[in-house]
C-alpha cells in the first residue's frame, strides 16, 4: 500500500478530477460510504446513535455525505457543524445542501453539542483532514478535548483532526478509535506520536485511477506478498554453498549472548552455513551454545574485546563467505572500528548492529569508502547518534530521517521501531505485523542475523531488509501467541521464524 504526503495526496485528487474528468462528487461520495461501513460495523448492526463533527473544508464534505448515508440507517443521526454555511465551497457546499435538505439535525452551539456527544454512541470526526497543519487552538481544541473526554466510540476521516499528515509530531488531536483514510496511507499514521492518536488504520478505495496513484508516494507499507515475491524458492539441488554463507562478527566479555541469536537466526532464516567470529575468551561458549555453527576464534585484549590483531585473519576468512554481520555483543573499543572500517573495504554484504553502529558513529566517513554493500539497523538513539539528533527527534520524522541518511551514505537502512522503516534505493514501512512484546532485550540482535541470511537471497539489499523486517515482525506475532506480550523473550522469535516463513510461502505448497 502506498504512503503519501499531504502534498503528493493533493496532487492525486487534482489530476483525477482535472486530468481524467473523474468527478470530485463522486470521490467524495465514495470516501462517505466507506466512513458509513465503519459506523455501522462499530454499532454492530443494532441501531445506535452518531454525531458527526464536521469542518468547512472537503473533510467536512465528507462528513456531511457521510450523515446522509447514515440517515435512517441507525437509531439517529446529527451534524455538528459550527462555521457559517454561506463559508462552504464546492463538492463541501453541495453536500451540505443534500444533508440539510434531509432534515438531519445540526448542532451549530457547543451547548448542544456536549448534550448529543453524551447522547451518541459514535462520532464521526470530519473536522480537519489531511491538509491540516499546525496546533488545534480556540473553540477546534475545545472541541478535540469533549470528544476525547466522552469516551465514545471515535472514526476519524482520513485523518484524526489535529494531525498533520507529513509528521509523527502532534501537540494534541482527536484520538480516535479508527481511522479511515484513502487510497493509501499518511506518513503521520506510521510516525510517533502521531500515530497513536489515528487507533487502527484502514486504507479505503474511493476510485483513483492506478495511472494516477501509482505516480507518487514516499513509499508502501510491507505485505506478506511482496515478502513472497522477493524471495526465491529454495532450488531442488540446493546444497549448503548455495543458500547463503553468513559470517557473524561480535561477542565480548559478558556480552555473548548477542552474537549466539544473531547466529541461530540466520540458520532460522535459511542461511547455509554460519560461522561465528568471536573473541577467543567466548569460543568454547559459543560451541556449547549453538552446535548449527562454525566458530572463529580471534585475538582480544585484556578486556576480552576483539583486538586490532584480529583483523588480518578475520579479513582472509571473510572472503569465503557471503554476508557479513558485524557488532551484535562487540563491545566498545577503538579496535572495534579499525575493524569496521577493514570489513567496509570488502566487496561483500554488510550488515552493522548494535555496538557496530556505535564503531560507525565513530568514524562516519569510512561510509565514503566502502566497498561493501551496507545494511544498518539502528533503533531511534542509534541512529540519533549518526546523524547528529536526539532520539526525540528522530522518532516522529523516521522515514525521512531514514531516506536522507540512506541516499547521503549510499546505504540501506532499517530504522527499527513499532513501525520499521526500511529506506534504501525503495522505502518500505512495516505497520501490518509485530507487536509490543518484541520490545525486549535481544530482539535486534535476532533481526540483524534475519537480514543477514536473506542478504543472499533478494535482489538488492533493500529488498533483503524489507523481507527480513516483515519476516521478524511476523516470528513475533506467532511467539506473542504462544508466550503472550510479556514474557516473550528473543529466543522465541528466533524459535518463531519457521512459522513465519512457512505462512509467507503457504500459496506454494
Amino acid at each position: 500500500m502506498k504512503i503519501y504526503t499531504a502534498e503528493q495526496m493533493k496532487a492525486v485528487d487534482t489530476e483525477t478530477i482535472a486530468g481524467y474528468g473523474i468527478d470530485g462528487l463522486l470521490l467524495m461520495e465514495h470516501a462517505a460510504m466507506a466512513v458509513q461501513k465503519e459506523v455501522l460495523r462499530a454499532l454492530g448492526g443494532c441501531g445506535g446513535n452518531v454525531l458527526v463533527v464536521c469542518g468547512k473544508g472537503n473533510n467536512g464534505g465528507d462528513g456531511f455525505a457521510a450523515a446522509r448515508l447514515l440517515d435512517g440507517r441507525c437509531g439517529s443521526v446529527c451534524a455538528a457543524f459550527f462555521d457559517d454555511p454561506a463559508q462552504l465551497r464546492g463538492d463541501a457546499a453541495k453536500n451540505y445542501a443534500l444533508m440539510s435538505g434531509l432534515g438531519i439535525e445540526v448542532v451549530r452551539d457547543m451547548e448542544t453539542f456536549a448534550a448529543r456527544l453524551a447522547e451518541c454512541d459514535v462520532v464521526v470526526d470530519a473536522l480537519y483532514g489531511f491538509g491540516f497543519h499546525g496546533e488545534l487552538a480556540g473553540r477546534d481544541r475545545q472541541i478535540a478535548e469533549q470528544i476525547n473526554a466522552a469516551g465514545k466510540y471515535v472514526i476519524a476521516v482520513d485523518m484524526p483532526s489535529g494531525v498533520g499528515a507529513d509528521t509523527g509530531v502532534c501537540d494534541y488531536a482527536v484520538r480516535a478509535d479508527k481511522t479511515v483514510t484513502f487510497t493509501g496511507y499518511k506518513p503521520a499514521q506510521l510516525l510517533f506520536p502521531a500515530a497513536s492518536y489515528c487507533g487502527e488504520t484502514v486504507v479505503e478505495d474511493i476510485g483513483i485511477p492506478r495511472q494516477v496513484s501509482g505516480k507518487s508516494g514516499v513509499g508502501e507499507t510491507i505485505t506478506r506478498g511482496f515478502v513472497r515475491a522477493a524471495l526465491p524458492l529454495r532450488a531442488r539441488n540446493a546444497h549448503k554453498g548455495t543458500c547463503g554463507k553468513v559470517l557473524v562478527v561480535g561477542g565480548s566479555r559478558g556480552m555473548g549472548g548477542a552474537v549466539c541469536m544473531s547466529a541461530r537466526s540466520a540458520l532460522r532464516s535459511g542461511a547455509g552455513l554460519v560461522t561465528v567470529g568471536v573473541p577467543r575468551c567466548l569460543n568454547d561458549i559459543v560451541q556449547q551454545k549453538i552446535s548449527e555453527a562454525m566458530t572463529l576464534p580471534l585475538p582480544e585484549d585484556e578486556a576480552g574485546h576483539l583486538s586490532e590483531a584480529a583483523a588480518p585473519e578475520l579479513i582472509q576468512f571473510a572472503q569465503g563467505y557471503d554476508t557479513v554481520v558485524f557488532g551484535p555483543g562487540i563491545g566498545r573499543s577503538g579496535a572495534i572500528v579499525t575493524l569496521l572500517r577493514e570489513i567496509l573495504k570488502l566487496n561483500k554484504r554488510v550488515v552493522i548492529d548494535a555496538d557496530g553502529l556505535y564503531a560507525l558513529a565513530q568514524d562516519i566517513g569510512m561510509l565514503q569508502e566502502k566497498q561493501a554493500e551496507v545494511v544498518v539497523t539502528p533503533h531511534h538513539a542509534e541512529m540519533a547518534r549518526l546523524v547528529g539528533a536526539t532520539a526525540a527527534e528522530v522518532e516522529p520524522h523516521a522515514i525521512e530521517t531514514a531516506k536522507a541518511f540512506a541516499q547521503k551514505q549510499n546505504v540501506t537502512v532499517v530504522l527499527k521501531g513499532a513501525y520499521t522503516v526500511v529506506a534504501g534505493g525503495q522505502c518500505y514501512v512495516n505497520n501490518s505485523a509485530g507487536n509490543a512484546g518484541m520490545a525486549t532485550a535481544g530482539s535486534g540482535d535476532v533481526l540483524s542475523g534475519v537480514v543477514g541470511a536473506l542478504l543472499y537471497r533478494a535482489a538488492d539489499c533493500t529488498q533483503a531488509a524489507a523481507c527480513a523486517v516483515y519476516l521478524h515482525a511476523l516470528a513475533g506475532d506467532a511467539a506473542q501467541r504462544r508466550f503472550g506480550t510479556e514474557s516473550m523473550t528473543a529466543g522465541d522469535l528466533t524459535e518463531s521464524l519457521p512459522e513465519a516463513f512457512r505462512l509467507c510461502k503457504e500459496e506454494h505448497a
